[in-house]
């Protein structure tokens, strides 16, 4: 049986703490290093409003973290990072997390990027996982959309976007998801407005855009 985790928010008094050293050891650890950013920028973003940090504790230890993006007066959020340490996962302690993340942001949508697992990689066994994962927990995937992740690096890993919604459940209008990835592009990751990959990304979809239960067939 899977110990019931206590979820708890971070604040800004606590970007030099052992909790935060504690989430930054397992974000060194589990998020692919061309996802990563520096422990500087985590813990600016820490200090803005718009950004909750949540770590995951089992006696008095951080099991695990998420990050989430939920801009003010907006119906949606995104969910940024969220990992489990490596010696617990497949423990339950992900879903939990997940759950209580949902039930916390209910009033928005959640936007969650995600490794695709049709690129020739290492770990492509895992990243069906995830896709597994986030369709247990109720999430869908967008169809036709392949995210361009605005990172820096040499290799930008190909992305899918699923969606977890009480509100767009089989489809979701071009124009609202066009306004959500413009002000995700804008606001965390520093690009302008007019960046020609949201063009590209959205120009074939339709105006309805539909949102498949994701699976190893989609």
């Amino acid at each position: 049986m899977v110990e019931n985790p206590k979820l708890t928010r971070l604040i800004a008094a606590d970007t030099k703490s052992p909790i935060m050293d504690g989430l930054f050891k397992i974000y060194n650890e589990a998020i692919n290093i061309s996802e990563q950013k520096p422990r500087a920028m985590l813990e600016k973003m820490l200090q803005d409003s718009n950004y909750y940090f949540y770590v995951s504790i089992v006696n008095e230890q951080v099991i695990g973290f998420a990050i989430v993006y939920s801009p003010i007066n907006s119906d949606y959020c995104l969910l940024e990072y969220m990992a489990i340490d490596d010696s617990l996962r497949g423990k339950g302690y992900g879903g939990k997390i997940f759950d209580s993340l949902t039930s916390i942001f209910s009033n928005k949508s959640m936007v969650i990027e995600i490794d695709s697992p049709f690129e020739d990689s290492e770990d492509s066994a895992i990243r069906q996982k995830r896709i597994e994962f986030y369709k247990s927990h109720g999430s869908r995937l967008v169809q036709g959309l392949n995210y361009i992740l605005p990172m820096g690096g040499l290799h930008t890993p190909e992305m899918l976007i699923l969606l977890h919604s009480n509100i767009y459940n089989e489809s979701i209008p071009k124009e609202k998801l066009s306004s959500w990835l413009t002000d995700i592009y804008v606001s965390v990751y520093g690009c302008g407005a007019g960046d020609e990959r949201l063009s590209y990304m959205l120009c074939d979809l339709p105006d309805d855009i539909i949102l498949r239960t994701a699976s190893r067939n989609f």
